[in-house]
């Protein structure tokens, strides 16, 4: 080794378990996309949305894994903490523009940024379990995505890395065909 190289580890693949699962969540969050593009923006205008817990979570999660995961896992940490820092920077303007001129959070620009925030999270979910069903990688589709990424600059998998932590519990799913396929 030259010091540059990374030693790399073979990655374990995902079962037939594992890819039902991933190819029917994949189904569901494309469908949710399509469901949210069609009904646009106005489920995030009306008055109880920012009430609503359910969209302060898909909003968490859209930040947690479509910004941060993503850049983190396919360029580093820092990568994906200069997405965080870049979008709370956004959010801020907007929200100050929004009430600037409407008096209220629950206006554009801030409303528009969510959708958006949203839709991204949705559409990069549908081609991250895309892209882990052709690739067989275990964990969150979305270290599928960062996976990918790395491969295509040509860099190896850090050591040490684990499959990503899933909120769909695939993950688990993951671990518990892998001990079953080992017995066997």
């Amino acid at each position: 080794m030259t010091g540059h190289e990374a030693q790399v580890t073979p990655r374990r693949k995902i079962g037939p378990w594992s890819r039902a699962c991933r190819l029917l969540l994949t189904a569901v969050v494309a469908f949710s996309a399509v469901q949210t593009a069609y009904n646009g923006i106005s489920g995030f205008i009306v008055p109880n949305t920012l009430a609503n817990p359910g969209f302060w979570f898909l909003i968490g999660v859209s930040i947690y894994y479509g910004l941060y995961q993503t850049a983190a896992s396919g360029f580093g940490r820092r990568w994906g903490m200069w997405t965080l820092i870049a979008f709370a920077v956004v959010v801020i303007a907007a929200a100050v523009a929004a009430v600037a001129s409407e008096g209220e959070l629950r206006a554009a620009p801030l409303t528009w940024l969510l959708y958006g925030l949203v839709l991204w999270f949705l559409g990069l979910t549908a081609i991250a379990g895309l892209v882990s069903l052709v690739l067989g990688t275990a964990g969150c589709e979305f270290g599928a995505l960062g996976e990918l990424i790395r491969r295509l600059r040509g860099v190896p998998e850090p050591d040490r890395a684990d499959p990503m932590w899933c909120i769909f519990g695939m993950r688990a799913l993951d671990e518990w065909e892998a001990r079953r396929s080992t017995r066997s």
